[in-house]
């Protein structure tokens, strides 16, 4: 998640992100980290997606999620 300022920099930028606006934002202190210990999957593609909607589907993994019809 990054504030709308860190999207600034990627658009001005022509560099890696986790190279360059990544090692800019810690220069200047502005680069912090949570550890999230619950339910999380990458949704890079269409595939990942629909695999996503399958597992909600089957059981949904994150049970604290009020799932409503």
């Amino acid at each position: 998640m990054c504030e709308y300022e860190v999207m600034e920099m990627v658009n001005d930028h022509s560099g890696m992100f986790e190279k360059d606006v990544l090692m800019r934002l810690s220069d200047r202190g502005n680069l912090g980290a949570y550890q999230h210990n619950g339910f999380w999957m990458c949704v890079d593609t269409l595939r990942d997606k629909k695999r996503l909607e399958e597992l909600y589907a089957e059981k949904c993994p994150w049970p604290h999620v009020n799932r409503q019809s």
